[in-house]
């Protein structure tokens, strides 16, 4: 998926021309217990998060590929021109969950729709990373 490449890459501006105009997000991080719960809500665009995560990426190396996306478990349905996409990233005692739902428009396929999740596993043995930082 070109997204992913982008976001190795840490094209950020790749990875905005990846949604539609009218895309929406659901932010990844459910594990936080702040007061504050329009931090959850869906926003339009781009999860916000996703950017910070290549900032940070990008100050921790020279030189793109900053980060390392490994897709596990992808499935993809198509219907027409929707798709539904969704695959697992798993790092050190993390499963990242992620939902895509896709159009095709003009020809290109666009995001109309991220819904990403981590569950944090309590008191998990380190595993091999297969995700660089943890988008």
């Amino acid at each position: 998926m070109a997204f992913i490449t982008a976001f190795e890459a840490g094209d950020t501006d790749a990875m905005r021309d990846a949604f539609a105009e009218n895309a929406t997000s659901f932010p990844r991080t459910v594990s936080d217990h702040s007061d504050d719960l329009d931090r959850f809500r869906r926003s339009a665009g781009i999860d916000p998060e996703m950017l910070a995560v290549v900032e940070v990426a990008k100050g921790d190396s020279a030189e793109p590929p900053y980060l390392s996306i490994e897709p596990k478990d992808l499935e993809i349905h198509v219907a027409g021109d929707m798709a539904l996409v969704t695959f697992h990233l798993v790092a050190d005692g993390e499963l990242g969950r992620r939902t895509f739902v896709m159009s095709r428009m003009d020809g290109d396929w666009k995001i109309l729709h991220v819904h990403a999740s981590n569950v944090v596993v309590a008191n998990s043995q380190k595993r091999s990373v297969d995700v660089g930082s943890s988008p």
